[in-house]
């Protein structure tokens, strides 16, 4: 087939960056190795319509598995190696787990012979309600670019984190509210007199820590607000640094292990009253997110 007539056929399947092929189907046209059921489209649109093949032979798919129904806490893109996705064709409605740490490159021409199962879209405004929380395609990208710009965070910040105890609210108990919960977004600096210049991923303690917390337009953001601060400030915990027995707050046992963190530096806001430009100053809070231990960087 000429590349002008593998073209035309890649447009009139209607093949896009979300598309996705069963692995059954790219099997039977190509060599693929056994394991997932399922691969997503991961190139940019604008490359799958290239005219030029020479520049951009090939296009990028990455591994998902169709599942049950849709866990919140891997919806948002948070989590850097797992994305639960709502794809969609002629009415039929699936849902799928995505594992960015299988990809794989195929030849651009190969999808002149395949056909999309199902499609990520994002929902146009007032085609339904909840259009707001079915931006599938914006997520998958934003997901995809975040495995390459997100910022690490000190070993040392994230086992505090643990100790405290103020990872599990982040984790569980905010992640329960994933459908009113945009993202989680962190500030750190030194807490000391002497300026951190270097990589964020490298500062060390002690740390002085602020969260602001976005929830989608249309959300109170003081409930989850409150939330937070009842478990940061007034629920207490086991302190691990003593005796069994002992408890004390989240707050004061971060403090302990390295991390000062006050009430004036819990916020709340929701997406129509925040603005990029004090988004440039936090750090978007991801599920796992350690710079160099090794634990953390095994596949599911």
């Amino acid at each position: 087939m000429s590349n002008d007539d593998a073209l035309k056929s890649i447009k009139a399947a209607g093949w896009w960056q979300g598309s996705i092929v069963s692995s059954a189907q790219l099997a039977a046209a190509y060599p693929i190795s056994e394991g997932p059921d399922y691969w997503v489209l991961a190139s940019q649109t604008c490359n799958l319509y290239s005219a030029d093949f020479n520049t951009i032979p090939v296009a990028e798919i990455v591994a998902a598995h169709r599942i049950d129904a849709i866990n919140p806490a891997f919806v948002k893109g948070d989590h850097p190696r797992t994305l639960h996705v709502r794809g969609v064709l002629n009415g039929e409605v699936a849902f799928f787990s995505i594992n960015i740490l299988n990809r794989l490159w195929i030849p651009r021409q190969l999808l002149s012979q395949l056909a999309p199962e199902f499609h990520l879209f994002d929902e146009m405004p007032d085609t339904s309600e909840d259009w707001r929380k079915n931006q599938w395609l914006n997520l998958f990208s934003g997901w995809l670019g975040r495995s390459y710009t997100r910022v690490a965070l000190p070993d040392e910040f994230n086992d505090a984190l643990s100790y405290s105890k103020i990872k599990d609210v982040l984790n569980t108990k905010l992640a329960k509210q994933g459908d009113k919960l945009y993202g989680i977004y962190l500030s750190i600096a030194p807490d000391s007199d002497e300026p951190w210049v270097g990589i964020t991923g490298l500062m060390p303690p002690p740390y002085s820590l602020a969260i602001k917390l976005v929830v989608d337009a249309g959300e109170d953001p003081e409930p989850l607000k409150n939330a937070l601060m009842e478990q940061l400030f007034e629920h207490k915990v086991a302190d691990n640094t003593v005796e069994k027995g002992e408890q004390i707050t989240r707050s004061a046992l971060a403090a302990k292990h390295g991390i000062r963190i006050i009430k004036q530096g819990i916020e709340a806001q929701t997406t129509e009253q925040i603005s990029l430009d004090e988004l440039r100053y936090y750090i978007r809070y991801s599920m796992v997110d350690h710079l160099s231990n090794a634990a953390m960087a095994v596949p599911e």
